[in-house]
């Protein structure tokens, strides 16, 4: 629905008041029903809330009139990496692990406060920078916490990887509770300590195997809370397994964080600890403080519900929100159109041939450093190299260009329509 592309702040569309590196998510949603239905659950929830561990939305860019909104532009802080690429990368030592947990709770304690539940949360929806600061992102599949409320497509919508997912997400269809956030921090934190998936489960029925393998057969007391009598009765006509030791599947892991797992991964949502219990575990101490763990100042809410709203509906309404809250102007809008094309998927293997990223990151990033634009991947720098090469290229055209104009060039897309006039020519 949406891709990430990285922009210094002073050569893109963002705040004068912030000439830093920022994030620029560019989103194509109008296509699709359930696409604008997360394009505005994510934009109305993040441009209310207001936390250190929540990605902030600085901007949203768009067209001047609903009608010609194709795209929407959102522009937010720039984070390095998120926590699946990390774990992909390096083993994390207790104390990171204790660091990013923290620093996971605190922000679910402010979502959570504000009457809301993430639904997907997962190592990818955790963004890192290098200073390991941590802010959850990705609030299309957020839901107000209603129980009185059946949403409708509560469950048909819910497409998040199914190896984070609480068991009563799979076992009922409605009355889902702020439990199946913890249970996501639970398999997230099992993870960070063995650098895997500890419950990852093929499809549904293996992935019920999976966590059963584990966390050992529900009590009847566990049944209980199943509301649906089918998956009742299937839990209750599998054979007897019992729970699995924390420490023969985490060998030299921290005997609290294992402790603070178990109370994590537990079968039964009402026996499972909350975010603000999970804070005051011991395992935290070293950075438990009440009175730095802000909540929001009132609960959110949506005026109307999403589900069954036509999607020139959803476009109206992302359209208002954009425009409540943007900043931007109309050179903005056209300079981003220009832009984007040019950097990412680039097919034309003439234009910019170095630019293509091997490993199909998808991220790219502008930089300015005295005048001179070094463009960059996710995975490796093509810098100076790539820069010369294509500045030569522009020179032997016969244009005498300084580097303050080679980078306006590179911003406003020019070069990417310049060589490929090159190219026919020849």
């Amino acid at each position: 629905m949406g891709k990430v592309h990285l922009l210094r702040g002073d050569s893109s569309a963002t705040n004068n008041e912030n000439q830093g590196k920022v994030a620029i998510k560019k989103i194509s949603p109008f296509e699709h029903q359930t696409y604008c239905q997360r394009t505005l659950r994510e934009i109305k929830i993040l441009t209310r809330f207001r936390h250190e561990n929540i990605i902030n939305i600085q901007d949203i860019i768009h067209a001047t009139t609903v009608d010609e909104m194709k795209d929407v532009y959102i522009v937010q802080s720039l984070m390095e990496t998120d926590l699946y690429k990390l774990l992909k990368t390096q083993k994390l030592s207790n104390d990171h692990i204790c660091y990013f947990l923290y620093q996971i709770l605190r922000g679910l304690k402010y979502i959570h406060s504000a009457n809301v539940l993430h639904r997907d949360l997962k190592p990818s929806n955790l963004l890192l920078n290098t200073t390991c600061d941590l802010k959850i992102c990705d609030f299309g599949l957020a839901r107000i916490a209603d129980p009185d409320h059946d949403h409708t497509g509560f469950l048909t919508e819910y497409v998040a990887t199914r190896w984070y997912r609480a068991p009563e997400i799979m076992l009922n269809s409605k009355g889902y509770s702020k439990a199946i956030d913890i249970w996501s921090v639970g398999c997230i934190l099992a993870e960070m300590l063995n650098n895997r998936p500890i419950f990852p489960g093929k499809h549904y029925l293996d992935q019920l195997n999976h966590i059963l393998g584990i966390i050992g057969s529900p009590t009847e007391k566990d049944l209980e809370c199943i509301k649906n009598d089918k998956a009742k009765s299937y839990l209750q006509s599998l054979s007897r397994k019992e729970k699995m030791p924390w420490t023969k599947i985490f060998v030299n892991a921290d005997a609290k964080s294992l402790d603070i797992l178990g109370r994590m991964l537990t079968f039964n949502p009402n026996e499972r600890i909350t975010v603000e219990e999970a804070l005051a575990h011991p395992y935290l101490e070293q950075y438990y403080d009440p009175a730095d763990e802000p909540v929001s100042e009132k609960p959110f809410s949506f005026e109307t519900e999403l589900d069954d709203l036509p999607k020139e509906t959803l476009k109206r309404m992302i359209f208002d929100e954009a425009r409540e809250f943007t900043t931007q102007t109309a050179a903005d809008v056209l300079r981003l159109q220009r832009l984007f094309p040019v950097l990412p998927n680039n097919r034309n293997a003439k234009t910019f041939p170095a630019m293509r990223c091997d490993r199909q990151c998808h991220q790219y990033v502008v930089q300015v450093e005295v005048n001179i634009t070094i463009i960059q991947c996710g995975c490796r720098v093509l810098g100076l190299r790539t820069l010369t090469k294509l500045r030569h290229t522009y020179l032997e055209m016969g244009r005498g260009v300084d580097r303050a104009f080679w980078h306006t060039l590179i911003v406003q897309g020019l070069i990417h329509r310049r060589l490929e006039d090159t190219d026919h020519n020849q």
